[in-house]
């Protein structure tokens, strides 16, 4: 038995093969099982993998670069903390180390927190923001979305979309669907009211080009609200679903501080032309 240890491979002194049976990284401790004929690096690959599940799972979006580097720092600490005789044993043993501080500490070295989820800014690709020659490069043929640009700013950018599609998916259920999809919630929680209203038929007052106003039957209506950080979110049911027919919706998205800025932007170009025109004609007769 001792001839056979001092014919093993090198390898099996200098490190063994790390495999997880607990890799609860964020919640407290690691186990780990060191087997032979493995390097050191494996081992921080497995420390490292498990690392970055438990940041997925835990913490929410965080930069990929952020993660690698915390989980390499926390590999590091951990592996630190295992003595040699651990490492260059050739048994199978067990081993448990902590992970929450080494994670902890990792963090705030590196000054890193962990971001909130980024927010859906487009509607079928089009975003807001884009040019218009931007917004044509993915452009579906025949399936235009209805955009608003802003006037003032130069290039002109894309500040609303309006997109109008049908699903047979209920009222209720495309709420859901468009909070998950945009990581918003609406301005209220129940819309029980707007819904039914929406899907019902009733006589209103309409206004025709020529100003007489005459009772319509008139369906549909805004059914849910999503505003947060500058976007606002709309949507309108636009016809109630029929025998044979689905809903009709309309998604619409804004960006708010885009229109502000728009018309910040519009008023100084208007001062500067009164300036300019006062500057001709400094005392007007009228």
């Amino acid at each position: 038995m001792t001839e056979r240890k001092r014919n093993q491979p090198e390898a099996r002194r200098i490190a063994k093969l790390a495999c997880p049976v607990r890799a609860a990284a964020l919640a407290g401790t690691i186990t780990l099982t060191i087997s032979t004929m493995a390097q050191s690096s494996e081992v921080s690959l497995v420390i490292q993998n498990a690392c970055r599940a438990a940041v997925a799972q835990q913490t929410g979006s965080m930069a990929q670069t952020d993660t690698d580097n915390i989980c390499k720092c926390v590999s590091d600490t951990v592996l630190g903390e295992i003595s040699a005789a651990d490492i260059q044993s050739t048994k199978p043993e067990v081993i448990t180390r902590p992970t929450r501080d080494a994670y902890i500490s990792c963090r705030v070295k590196m000054s890193v927190v962990p971001q909130e989820p980024s927010r859906k800014t487009d509607i079928q690709g089009i975003r807001l923001g884009m040019t218009e020659r931007e917004a044509n490069v993915v452009i579906t043929p025949g399936k235009r979305p209805s955009l608003v640009f802003t006037k003032a700013l130069e290039p002109p950018l894309i500040c609303e979309i309006e997109h109008k599609f049908q699903s047979g998916t209920p009222p209720r259920e495309m709420i859901s669907i468009v909070s998950e999809q945009f990581k918003m919630t609406p301005i209220k929680a129940d819309w029980s009211a707007e819904i039914a209203h929406a899907s019902t038929s009733r006589l209103e007052p309409f206004t025709t080009m020529w100003g007489t106003t005459k009772m319509v039957v008139a369906v549909g209506g805004l059914i849910a609200q999503w505003r947060s950080d500058g976007l606002a979110l709309e949507l309108t049911l636009n016809y109630p679903t029929i025998p044979n027919a689905p809903n009709e919706y309309i998604l619409k998205l804004v960006d708010e501080e885009l229109k502000k800025r728009d018309t910040v932007v519009a008023n100084a170009k208007r001062d500067a032309g009164l300036d300019a025109q006062r500057a001709i004609n400094p005392q007007p007769k009228f």
